[in-house]
């Protein structure tokens, strides 16, 4: 018994222990679960701010995204706006450019029907030929032909007046021809054969010249539209036929003429009708008369003076000539390069010693006329020997940029010589360098890059060409130096940058002959 009471107090012992050990791992196994649980939360927490500032950022970088996108739809629509005025501006500028050569060439061509119409109303001289003259005059000889030696020309217009025409009567060489109806009897020169004489429209007085081959007689005469003015007996046939056709050349020139003519009275509209007719009612009703007109007319009298038609011809061609001008310099502004082909450069250097040179035709480029080429095949005065000497002449006032070239060989142009208007080198290369070997020929060439124009001298850019003579001690004075830092414009030039007109060029080529 004693065992067992040992045994259950072992046991109770044991239980006791037992309990105690569980009730520690309990309480550690809670203290590990709320550790845990709390790192856990901890965890969460963290990991839920890390969520939260993720989201933040996404939502920012969302906001960013849709503002980039609605910059860039703004631009994207501000681009196609400018393009789109940049489009309008373009064609408005087009469309005004257009009109403004419409309206040029429309002004151009008015000019031109202006001048053309008042030269067709204005004729001042008519030739009327007649073909085998002497065949017709022997058959009128011999009577075989039954016109009785009169031959009328058509009728024309000219120097104003209407309704002319020529007639040649023949005489059979007696002296008993009657004279033509009208005609004055001391007009009889009773020197010829052959009479001319002019009818004309009533009321029309000349002042011309009539003329058959070599013959011609000054005339003033008032016509009545009957009788002609004739010149009896004014040339002989047989001398003033041509021996080429055996044709006979007749005419007259006009100097002037003047007529009187009536104007009529100027058919009224419905409306004016209307209205007079209503003042003559009322005029009726009030018990007054209408006012009786006077008979009277309204004469206009015209004079056409071939002298005045010869002096605007004169003023239009030089009109003509000044718009060619002017629309020849602004097509130049549109050339860059120039380029002038040199045939037969085997016997150049023999044709051209040294300080003779090969000039070029005057040309215009980049809106600067009066340029030439001076090539001299053997070198000016002062150049190395076996070199050849380039130049380019430009007129007074301008201020150039340009390369030369000469074959293969390209050389900024520059002044090195007291003369500013040459452009160029004295020892531009040698010249089997600049030559083609296989067709014999050397091309020169010019290349602007820019130009320069006083606007006070534009007028006077068209400076006349130098004659090769005039050319032969021209750059006397070049340096031998041939590596020389290229010189800009002067300072005088620079300080009438104000005053330079700047111009854009393109390409063009032109060929010269020798």
């Amino acid at each position: 018994e004693a065992s067992r009471r040992a045994l259950e107090e072992l046991g109770a012992a044991l239980r006791s222990e037992a309990a105690e050990i569980a009730r520690r791992a309990r309480e550690h196994a809670d203290r590990g679960l709320a550790r845990l649980e709390a790192a856990l939360n901890e965890k969460d927490a963290h990991r839920g701010a890390q969520i939260e500032a993720l989201q933040e950022d996404s939502r920012r970088c969302l906001d960013k995204l849709d503002h980039h996108d609605e910059r860039l739809n703004a631009n994207a629509q501000e681009i196609r706006r400018v393009r789109s005025e940049a489009r309008a501006e373009l064609a408005k500028a087009v469309e005004e450019r257009d009109r403004l050569f419409r309206k040029f060439d429309a002004a151009l061509g008015r000019t031109q029907a202006s001048c053309d119409e008042a030269a067709g109303m204005s004729t001042k001289r008519v030739e009327w030929r007649i073909s085998d003259a002497l065949e017709r005059m022997e058959r009128f000889r011999d009577g075989s032909r039954a016109d009785g030696g009169v031959w009328r020309s058509p009728k024309f217009c000219a120097g104003g007046g209407r309704d002319l025409q020529l007639e040649l009567r023949l005489s059979d060489g007696g002296d008993d021809e009657p004279p033509s109806p009208g005609a004055d009897p001391e007009s009889d020169r009773n020197n010829g054969d052959c009479s001319l004489s002019l009818y004309a429209s009533d009321g029309l007085r000349l002042s011309f010249r009539l003329f058959a081959g070599s013959v011609s007689e000054t005339v003033k005469h008032s016509f009545d539209g009957v009788a002609p003015c004739s010149i009896r007996r004014m040339f002989d046939m047989s001398k003033e036929v041509s021996p080429m056709d055996s044709s006979l050349t007749l005419g007259i020139e006009v100097f002037d003429a003047s007529w009187d003519q009536e104007l009529r009275p100027r058919v009224g509209t419905l409306a004016d009708d209307a209205a007079a007719d209503a003042a003559q009612s009322d005029g009726e009703s009030q018990g007054c008369r209408p006012s009786e007109k006077p008979e009277s007319s309204l004469h206009k009298h015209h004079y056409v003076n071939n002298r005045i038609l010869e002096y605007v011809q004169a003023q239009h061609r030089r009109m003509l000539e000044t718009i060619n001008q002017k629309v020849a310099l602004l097509r130049s502004r549109a050339v860059r390069r120039v380029q002038w082909r040199l045939e037969g450069s085997a016997f150049l250097r023999r044709t051209f010693p040294e300080g003779r040179p090969v000039c070029s035709s005057p040309f215009t480029a980049a809106g600067v006329s009066g340029l030439q080429f001076i090539f001299y095949p053997s070198g000016c005065h002062g150049a190395r020997e076996g070199f050849c000497s380039l130049f380019l002449l430009c007129p007074p006032g301008c201020a150039l940029r340009c390369w030369l070239w000469a074959g293969r060989w390209r050389r900024e142009a520059r002044r090195e010589t007291q003369r500013q208007e040459l452009l160029g080198r004295a020892n531009f290369c040698r010249f089997e360098a600049c030559e083609d070997p296989v067709d014999e020929s050397i091309e020169i060439a010019v290349e602007i890059e820019d130009a320069q124009v006083l606007t006070n001298e534009a007028s006077a850019s068209s400076a006349c060409a130098l004659p090769p003579a005039a050319l032969s001690g021209l750059v006397s004075d070049a340096s031998t130096a041939d590596d020389r830092p290229t010189t800009g414009v002067s300072q005088s030039s620079a300080s009438k940058a104000r005053e330079l007109e700047r111009v854009d060029i393109t390409t063009r080529r032109l060929d010269h002959d020798r």
